[in-house]
């Protein structure tokens, strides 16, 4: 093997930013743009002697490290329209509509989702179980649905960064050799300010839908207890997921646990074959027009962009670490590093860059805290600080990038692309600025 040039290096992370791009801009399958860029660099591999075993056998091993998120997606993809079709969603919209809908929405749907992902440690998980509601509401109401989408995203993303039940913060305080509990403390009194100005914000943005007239909400109400059975038993599943996870069930058993009680029910409805699978493959629609836009849902082929995104960013990723491509590119970026000003700034733009280039929060964990620990070490700083940089930029971003898999996830759940809703995620916006910028003045001040 020989060493890959860094001009080779830095074409092909050129290719790779105008491959995503004109994909985005073609419309084009994000999978697609991605493994362009992955063709590129198995040729340049290839020519400086790399075998294809070797970039086979870690490609092979990456995908093994995604399986479980690719599990996840998939079950989500059936899991919904299938609570859709049971009656669960839509009782948990017939319960909740009338008393959430009296709050300010927009404001109510970001504390709401920072409460419950506190709870739960997972976005994903938050974001299942109240897109659904808020949607209906947006829609019933008509408020714009970018608006709650981002108001979401925000306060999903607080709790996947900092939740003692987080993975994310779990996984970083192990790569950078630090108390998770400490790392929590730094990211929520860094939460502070970009926290109370969101909600300054959300307020304003919610302001004028705030519902004065039930009318509309009574009419959305007798179209659900039209179509569907209403009683508080169909809620179960919700509640099942809820507390599986709070009592420390891996988020996999717990939705399968949930599609197994679901469809149970299904059977005791009446059970189609030839419908099961046409709402598992496409997602869940009705014929009722009012209902629809509320109720509709994408199923496991719509899922299948953000499945095969995965799939070839774990390949890109394993022909990087394959060829140390990175480490040209990283350790003369981390040079001369003298100020804990100029430590952060470079932790937090190295974590956004790999949120960016890696398209999952994995990485970005793993790479930022492997070549950062030393430097924080270098400059006697406690290297929990360095774990709430990388939960503050490069973990909080990921729900508003359009190509990585968070960002997909919420567009496939949502319907409202990335860059349409990516305007409204004002706290996730903030936090980056507020820990690059402001934090290292005041923790200098307090160092002196």
């Amino acid at each position: 093997m020989k060493k890959i040039p860094k001009i080779l290096t830095l074409i092909n992370i050129f290719i790779l930013i105008i491959s995503i791009v004109t994909a985005i801009i073609l419309k084009f399958p994000l999978w697609l743009g991605l493994f362009v860029a992955v063709i590129f660099m198995i040729i340049t591999l290839s020519r400086y002697e790399y075998t294809y075993k070797q970039m086979r056998d870690k490609s092979f091993e990456n995908i093994k490290l995604v399986s479980k998120v690719l599990i996840l997606l998939s079950l989500i993809s059936i899991l919904i329209p299938l609570l859709i079709e049971i009656g669960c969603l839509p009782n948990f919209i017939f319960y909740s509509i009338e008393k959430i809908s009296s709050f300010n929405i927009i404001l109510f749907a970001f504390l709401l989702s920072l409460v419950l992902s506190m709870i739960l440690g997972t976005a994903i998980g938050t974001m299942t179980i109240l897109v659904p509601l808020f949607l209906s509401i947006c829609y019933n109401l008509s408020i714009p649905v970018e608006f709650a989408v981002g108001a979401l995203v925000s306060g999903a993303y607080f709790g996947d960064r900092a939740s003692p039940l987080s993975s994310s913060a779990h996984l970083t305080a192990l790569v950078t050799k630090t108390s998770v509990k400490k790392n929590i403390r730094l990211m929520i009194i860094s939460s502070i300010i970009p926290f109370t100005l969101a909600v300054l914000l959300y307020n304003q943005l919610g302001k004028p839908f705030i519902v004065t007239d039930s009318t509309s909400i009574e009419g959305l109400k007798l179209a659900i207890s039209k179509l569907y059975i209403i009683g508080p038993i169909y809620i179960l599943p919700i509640l099942l997921l809820i507390g599986l996870i709070i009592f420390r069930m891996p988020i996999i058993y717990s939705i399968v646990i949930v599609y197994a009680c679901s469809f149970i029910i299904y059977l005791s409805q009446g059970f189609d074959l030839t419908h099961y699978i046409s709402i598992s493959l496409n997602g869940f629609a009705t014929k009722d027009i009012y209902l629809n836009n509320i109720l509709k849902s994408s199923g496991f082929l719509q899922m299948g962009n953000v499945l095969l995104v995965i799939i070839v960013s774990a390949i890109l990723n394993s022909l990087f670490e394959v060829s140390g491509m990175l480490d040209d590119i990283i350790k003369p970026f981390l040079k001369n590093i003298k100020t804990y000003s100029q430590l952060t700034r470079k932790a937090a733009f190295l974590s956004v860059v790999l949120s960016i280039l890696t398209c999952n929060q994995t990485l970005t964990s793993i790479v930022t805290g492997k070549y950062l620990n030393k430097y924080y070490n270098d400059l006697e700083v406690e290297r929990n600080y360095l774990a709430k940089t990388i939960g503050d930029t490069g973990l909080n971003i990921v729900g508003i990038i359009p190509w990585n898999v968070n960002g997909l996830l919420v567009a496939t759940l949502t319907g409202v692309p990335t860059i349409i809703y990516s305007k409204y995620a004002f706290f996730t916006l903030l936090l980056p600025l507020f820990s690059t910028l402001l934090h290292p003045l005041i923790y200098n001040r307090i160092a002196k």
